[in-house]
């Protein structure tokens, strides 16, 4: 039992203080933000669902902005599946 308890928290991903931050916006509200970048995601390790997976591959991409000091991302592509993997554009607004 100790075993798959491991396992499974070994598939959850825990997102910084910073990440948690990040809005996923819309275009329309980083009009007069500065653009930072693109950013991905892209999952790895055994999921038990395309939503787990995808979430993994999300966790990602919003590490990656906050590591950039971000506030926004603009998610511009999402291919879920089981590899699931996710891609936006990073911003930093006021």
């Amino acid at each position: 039992m100790l075993g798959l308890l491991a396992l499974l928290s070994g598939c959850a991903s825990t997102l910084s203080p910073q990440a948690e931050r990040i809005v996923e916006a819309h275009q329309k509200e980083v009009r007069e933000c500065r653009e930072l970048g693109e950013v991905r995601g892209h999952a790895s390790g055994f999921h038990w669902s395309s939503a787990a997976a995808m979430s993994n591959a999300r966790d990602k991409a919003l590490e990656q902005a906050a590591d950039r000091n971000a506030t926004h991302v603009v998610w511009s592509h999402a291919d879920e599946d089981m590899t699931a993997s996710v891609a936006g554009i990073a911003y930093r607004c006021r």
